[in-house]
């Protein structure tokens, strides 16, 4: 391609072009140590095992119970000496397979990534395999960029005047990497100078006015170092990604107008070291398996090796003694246990809120759970009392809990009582709960009492006897249920007896009250009558006549 271009001031013509082309090699070599193949390391010994939530406590970790994340585990060799640390991942899981307390020497691992002689300008991208954490810790990452521009330079003057023509190579590599900056090389190198005559007149790139610089390449590397966090990104499956963007700036100048063709291509190597510790494997011999931290809101459960028995006392240990050989150690688990907030709605007979052996229950009577456990979590939940009045909120973390009863219809409310966990009472409430990990509060009861029924009520006695009457009318008095008419001992008179329910009482309700009231009268007035006819008879034994029945 042939291009003129006039600037007095840079005196200057640039040009770039290119076709893509590329292709991937990868070397491996080591440092000074020789490299642990990844199956040597994956050969190691490998304890391992479960942290979960004993629901059943049982000390084994059954289907179905629940995984606990997040919880810090070590290993200890004979002499107490912490030889690895982790973390219990999603599914509860944890394993050991190295002692990382040992550090031997630094090996290093290389990828060579090429990006091949192309035309510029281009872009292309290379990948590399992560480092394998089973060989070990990766502790740095060296990345070099070595880059080679080159380009052929012919220049012809058109002014006509003499000038010096002169010609550069230039270019830039630029190659982006995860985890730091651009690791960019820019090459450069002069190509040379011409003394050039008066345009001739033929744009030729030769004769006294032009000349040809040939081809010259210029070279240049960079290197960048990757550490701490970034690190993850340069381990574990897969690969990492690199992208490569070259770019010519290749020239001439010139006292005046200059005509030029320039073809340049470039080339990069990149070279990716990983640096480690490599795997150590755990020697054979004595060690203790230890959970340093109690997960938040449990209580301490059992420990099991091999996930088949117990070990006997080790609630609270929080330790598994171990002994590595050449096989794997797994299923050393470590069993938590969870809260539970239990109790019974029941008819309290003896309204002394004490649930008797002998007081029915009261079934399908909806309990409420609300609080918040140790986690901060909000918590609540509902159910509804079993046939037997049982009722129960299990699977719980420690934290501050409320229970409260929807009042059971047809039932009057009787006296609530807190569990063993301790707490607080109101009406239809059990509040200010501090729930223990691990705390099993039971007996957090409501009693209720029955509601009252109607009853016949005997009538009011006096000193009068009574004869069968006739049940007064009404529709209060059931057959069988009225009083009968007293009839007074001492005149033989009739005296009126209650009216019945259905006939009210001189205008009133028949109630109990207002009976007793009505029977408390007819006794003054059968006693007035009595009083009045032993004075008649005085009166007539004053006067001479004996007294006679008549």
């Amino acid at each position: 391609m042939l291009h003129s271009r006039r600037a007095r001031a840079c005196r200057g013509a640039f040009h770039a072009a290119g076709f893509l082309f590329a292709s991937l090699v990868l070397v491996l070599t080591s440092g000074a140590q020789s490299p642990r193949p990844a199956a040597a390391a994956q050969g190691c010994p490998v304890v391992s095992g479960y942290v979960y939530v004993d629901a059943n406590d049982n000390g084994l970790f059954d289907a179905g119970e629940t995984p606990i994340s997040g919880s810090s585990i070590a290993l200890r060799n004979g002499g107490g000496t912490t030889v690895a640390t982790t973390v219990t991942g999603a599914s509860g899981y944890y394993l050991f397979n190295n002692d990382t307390s040992v550090h031997p020497p630094e090996e290093s691992l290389t990828h060579s990534l090429s990006f091949p002689q192309t035309t510029t300008d281009w872009s292309m991208t290379r990948n590399a395999p992560k480092f394998d954490s089973a060989m070990g810790t990766l502790t740095g990452v060296d990345v070099t960029n070595s880059a080679a521009i080159t380009s052929g330079i012919k220049a012809e003057s058109l002014d006509g005047e003499a000038t010096t023509l002169s010609a550069t190579v230039s270019g830039m590599v630029a190659l982006t990497i995860p985890g730091a900056d651009t690791v960019t090389t820019a090459p450069v190198v002069e190509a040379g100078s011409f003394d050039a005559a008066a345009y001739d007149g033929i744009a030729d790139f030769a004769g006294p006015s032009g000349h040809d610089f040939g081809s010259h390449t210029a070279t240049g590397a960079a290197t960048t170092v990757v550490s701490g966090q970034a690190l993850s990104l340069y381990t574990g499956a897969g690969t990492v990604e690199l992208l490569g963007v070259a770019t010519a700036t290749s020239h001439t100048t010139g006292g005046g107008n200059v005509l030029n063709k320039i073809t340049t291509v470039a080339s990069a190597q990149v070279i990716l070291t990983y640096r480690y510790w490599p795997v150590v494997c755990l020697k054979a011999g004595p060690y203790t398996i230890v959970q340093t931290a109690q997960p938040n809101g449990y209580g301490d459960g059992r420990e099991t090796a091999g996930n088949v028995t117990p070990l006997p006392n080790s609630k609270g240990s929080d330790s598994i003694p171990i002994t590595i050989g050449a096989g794997d150690l797994p299923n050393n688990n470590f069993g938590e246990l969870p809260a539970s907030i239990s109790g019974y709605v029941y008819v309290d007979l003896s309204n002394d809120g004490i649930k008797d052996a002998a007081e029915p229950p009261i079934g399908g009577v909806t309990v409420t759970l609300s609080g918040e456990d140790a986690t901060g979590t909000p918590v609540h939940r509902t159910t509804t009392t079993a046939g037997n009045g049982y009722y129960l909120f299990d699977g719980l973390l420690a934290g501050s809990y409320e229970v409260v009863e929807t009042q059971p219809a047809g039932y009057l409310d009787g006296k609530d009582t807190i569990g063993s966990q301790g707490g607080s009472v109101a009406n239809d409430r059990l509040f200010a709960i501090d729930l223990g990990a691990g705390v099993h509060g039971v007996n957090n009861n409501f009693g209720e009492l029955p509601s009252p029924t109607a009853t016949a009520t005997a009538p009011a006695t006096g000193t009068a006897t009574t004869v069968p009457g006739t049940p007064p009318p009404g529709t209060g008095t059931p057959p069988g249920a009225f009083s009968p008419t007293p009839v007074d001992t001492v005149s033989g008179a009739r005296t009126p007896g209650p009216p019945s329910a259905g006939s009210g009482l001189l205008g009133l309700p028949a109630t109990p009250t207002n009976l007793a009231l009505f029977a408390i009268v007819l006794i003054s007035l059968s006693s007035w009558i009595a009083i009045i006819t032993m004075g008649r008879r005085n009166r007539e034994a004053g006067d001479g006549q004996l007294p006679h029945d008549d």
